[in-house]
């Protein structure tokens, strides 16, 4: 118990946190309570800002979860600029630089932490969103030979949803089918693993298989365009031209970005589609 007691006493946690607060403590007790709290608050404001970088991340996750990308943009960009700014911090804000259509600037976010000396997870965590970049530029073999090389050895929904849409993309549907079912089986509650299976069904006229996994996904309201003018061209197929008009419509709803992989044009198009179907059939 002694032994334990010494080594909690060396910890950091120790001399970071405590060894302050009992300074506060005793300055309080034996000179003043103004004094003890000015400590304190000096206290407070040297974390703040030593942390600067993870307040500004938290503020830029808060806004970037209520759909506020510019306002994300800038917190991360904050945090960026920060020396003590984390790998994960710093891809994130590539990420949102890119979803915003500033392809160079990403890759200028993303190369520097890739060259950097950091873990193994974060440098693939990296790696995976230049993928997205080079797919951007228009490379889209590369890209998929990119995740290829990383699934190997990281294996997150992230990159599962990623390269099975791209794998759709290149149009090879029996290869994108295979992987997407893999990643189905490493993850069937991610949404956009969900709707690259359904849309793979979909796309090689599996309409039943499509619908039943896009009223899952539909279940859990996804917040993304694709999904809702996915299931719209499904029901379209399997309910008829009247139940797909909602769905379709409903893709309207969410914000389209850089990275979207649908367009407006797509949505109103195939909402004047199945108009005219309507029109055509009364």
């Amino acid at each position: 118990m002694i032994r334990l007691i010494l080594k909690f006493l060396t910890q950091k946690v120790f001399l970071k946190i405590l060894i302050p607060l009992l300074a506060v403590y005793l300055l309080a007790r034996f000179v003043s309570l103004w004094a003890g709290l000015g400590l304190f608050l000096l206290l407070l404001a040297y974390v703040a800002y030593r942390n600067r970088a993870g307040i500004y991340s938290w503020f830029g996750n808060m806004n970037y979860y209520k759909g506020c990308i510019d306002e994300a943009k800038a917190w991360y960009s904050k945090a960026y600029n920060c020396k003590s700014a984390n790998p994960r911090t710093m891809v994130s804000y590539g990420y949102l630089e890119l979803k915003m259509g500033n392809i160079d600037r990403a890759e200028e976010v993303f190369k520097s932490v890739i060259n950097s000396n950091i873990n193994e997870d974060d440098k693939m965590f990296a790696r995976s969103n230049m993928a997205l970049a080079m797919w951007k530029r228009g490379d889209l073999d590369g890209a998929i030979k990119e995740l290829e090389e990383i699934i190997e050895t990281y294996k997150t929904s992230v990159v599962y949803g990623t390269l099975g849409y791209l794998l759709i993309e290149k149009g090879d549907l029996e290869k994108a089918m295979a992987f997407n079912l893999e990643a189905y089986e490493y993850n069937n509650d991610n949404t956009v693993i969900l709707d690259n299976v359904g849309n793979c069904y979909y796309l090689l006229g599996q309409y039943d298989k499509a619908k039943e996994i896009h009223e899952k996904l539909i279940a859990k309201n996804p917040a993304f365009p694709e999904a809702w003018y996915n299931y719209g061209r499904i029901l379209r197929k399997t309910d008829g031209p009247e139940k797909a008009l909602d769905a379709v419509k409903k893709a309207l709803d969410y914000k389209l970005t850089f990275l979207s992989t649908i367009t407006k044009e797509d949505i109103e198009k195939e909402i004047e589609s199945i108009e005219e179907e309507i029109k055509n059939a009364s």
